[in-house]
């Protein structure tokens, strides 16, 4: 008894062992806490792709596919080009717009490049984007036009204007005012001087026309910036025309609009204006001819007439002609009677002899007679009325006028 009530005496609890115990519970439950907050985090992990498929032998090996783009990443660009355009950055809204448009193409990002280029004076460019803009949304909708069309084909129009009005200012005149300016080689009218318009830089042909005037031309440059004028000189021309009249009668008065301008027989040509005008051929004994001709500009007209006498000179042939005609005639027509007279009798007869000899007279003597007449008044309807010294000598133009063109060495 002695010794068990010593040895309980002795065992003090110890505040070390009982500081230790806590500690170790403490950790206990620490790693108990530290496990149930990860283990949901660690379920969520995907597993590692599985490595691509071994190149073949020889083959280099492919290169590793581009990072996808997000939708999410055109929008932020397209927020930080609407952000630019606000604080009028307009280059770096252009830039943003276009990558935004880069990655995804929507047509908003085609219309807020070309407003950007509104911005900075760029009018054709902001013009292009705004038909890009059009045809993009078409593609993407069926062929639809987007709910803005009227305003935006609105704009593209103001932007045209804007456009013309950025060009350099081009003024031309002219002396005399009034000539119509004409681009190239003529083939582009721009207006009528005085003239104040706009024009793309560089190098231009520039030609002056106006009625009664020379064709005027000169070179034009036309700066990158400013304005540039010009003045055109244009000298009267004199509008030139011909008119030859050929006549068969010697010493016939010529005469244009009234007035008399030479005398047959003519062979030149009279200088006259283009357009109408009338000619008169008179001599006396001659019948008169009066007529209106049109006369082309840089045209000679050449115009060809025969005269006819008031009255028909005298001629034998006429004299002869008739009478020979008549006799023949009635020669021909007592054969005729003398034949049938002969019928009455017999063949070998006296009387049958007689007529025989009369039919074969008039038959002869007639024909002969008619034959002749009629070459006489043939030959008077064929020979001219006109006296031989009255006729023009040389080779007989046909009647009629004929338009040919005015060489310079024309009157």
């Amino acid at each position: 008894m002695t010794v068990c009530t010593h040895r309980h005496a002795a065992a003090p609890p110890e505040p070390a062992r009982r500081g230790g115990r806590f500690r170790a519970a403490l950790l206990v439950a620490g790693t108990c806490l530290s496990a149930l907050a990860i283990s949901p985090a660690a379920a969520q992990v995907a597993p590692p792709p599985p490595p691509p498929p071994a190149p073949a032998s020889g083959d280099p090996a492919p290169p590793p596919p581009p990072p996808p783009v997000t939708q999410s990443e055109a929008d932020r660009l397209a927020d930080l080009g609407r952000e630019a355009y606000k604080a009028q950055q307009y280059v770096e809204a252009y830039r943003h717009f276009e990558k935004a448009f880069v990655l995804e193409e929507k047509p908003k990002f085609l219309y807020n490049m070309g407003r950007s280029k509104e911005k900075l004076a760029d009018y054709k460019e902001a013009i292009r984007l705004l038909d890009r803009y059009f045809d993009l949304y078409h593609r993407q909708n069926a062929g639809q036009d987007p709910p803005d069309h009227n305003d935006v084909v609105r704009l593209q129009r103001e932007l045209k204007q804007r456009a013309f009005e950025a060009l350099p200012e081009v003024s031309i005149t002219s002396n005399p005012p009034g000539a119509q300016i004409l681009l190239g080689d003529g083939a582009t009218t721009i207006g009528s001087t005085p003239l104040t318009t706009h024009l793309e830089s560089g190098r231009y042909k520039v030609i002056g026309r106006l009625a009664n005037h020379a064709d005027a031309e000169a070179e034009l440059t036309v700066p990158v910036a400013g304005k540039v004028s010009l003045v055109l000189s244009l000298k009267t021309r004199q509008r030139r025309a011909g008119l030859g009249v050929w006549v068969n009668v010697r010493g016939v008065q010529i005469a244009i609009d009234g007035k008399v301008m030479a005398v047959s027989p003519f062979s030149g040509k009279l200088d006259v204006e283009p357009g109408n005008h009338q000619i008169s051929l008179t001599r006396q004994g001659y019948r008169p001819v009066e007529e209106n001709v049109t006369v082309p500009e840089d045209k000679a007209l050449l115009c060809s007439y025969t005269l006819q006498p008031l009255v028909a000179p005298s001629s034998w042939k006429p004299w002869v002609g008739w009478p020979l005609f008549v006799l023949g005639a009635g020669g021909l027509g007592g054969g005729y009677v003398s034949s049938r007279y002969a019928n009455d009798y017999y063949a070998g007869g006296a009387q049958f002899k007689n007529w025989e000899r009369l039919q074969n007279a008039g038959y002869a003597g007639g024909g002969s007679a008619l034959g002749l007449g009629l070459l006489l008044l043939t030959l008077q309807v064929f020979d001219s009325d006109i006296p031989e010294e009255h006729r023009v000598q040389g080779k007989q133009q046909d009647a009629g006028k004929v338009a040919v063109p005015l060489t310079k060495e024309s009157p």
